[in-house]
């Protein structure tokens, strides 16, 4: 009898987390029912043997992760750990995905990782502004899905770089700063203690981890202080 993991979960720490417990639990085989938002996280991974569709009239097992509500580690850990059945890895370390190695993330300082998600467009006059102003000192890049322009004076990544290079960011360069309209990305972000900051437009007003900004020295401002 095959074990059957299905990620009904929308989010993506959910699922990262998943990821990271079956690392844990060396000599563990699962089937991992298909989800094209998480095909790339599990693609390689050592603990998934299979990738499909389930079958209900099979006599395989099948698990289903449901959404949590908590962007802490430890305790997603132990709520997902109960899902999968795995309650002996409770604790552990973090997944780091194996991906095409693409770029010396120790390297650059800020990454404006922006997806396709469904909200008010960004004014990126205000990134534009931001990444001028750093671009003397500081190495930026446009990362993430091909849903806003290349910033310019950025390299461009976008479509190569995408979020499930968060986790290889983070154990590379901790003091890199993440750009985002993703609040997905964001609390993947906030969950390995990568800098960043979640951007919002709302009823035409600019937000940035939800302070009013109406002038782009004021995101300079905000950027300054997270990576001084």
């Amino acid at each position: 009898m095959n074990k059957w993991i299905y990620i009904k979960s929308n989010r993506l720490i959910d699922a990262y987390v998943v990821a990271s417990v079956l690392n844990d639990a060396q000599g563990t085989s699962y089937c991992m029912v298909r989800r094209a938002v998480y095909a790339k996280l599990f693609m390689n991974h050592s603990s998934i043997s299979e990738t499909g569709f389930w079958n209900s009239h099979d006599e395989d097992q099948l698990i289903t992760i449901t959404a949590t509500t908590s962007i802490n580690y430890n305790n997603l850990r132990s709520t997902i750990s109960e899902q999968l059945g795995l309650t002996a890895y409770k604790e552990g370390q973090i997944y780091i995905p194996e991906l095409p190695d693409v770029l010396d993330f120790s390297l650059v300082d800020i990454i404006i990782m922006m997806s396709d998600v469904q909200q008010e467009p960004l004014d990126l006059t205000f990134i534009d502004f931001a990444v001028r102003f750093f671009k003397p000192r500081l190495k930026t890049i446009s990362a993430g899905t091909m849903a806003v322009p290349c910033i310019r004076g950025c390299k461009d990544y976008r479509a190569i770089v995408t979020w499930e290079y968060i986790p290889i960011i983070a154990n590379n360069n901790s003091s890199a700063l993440i750009l985002t309209n993703d609040t997905g990305y964001a609390d993947l972000c906030k969950l390995l203690c990568l800098n960043t900051i979640y951007m919002k437009s709302e009823n035409g007003t600019m937000y940035a981890n939800s302070q009013i900004i109406k002038h782009p020295d004021e995101l300079i401002n905000m950027i300054n202080q997270q990576i001084s």
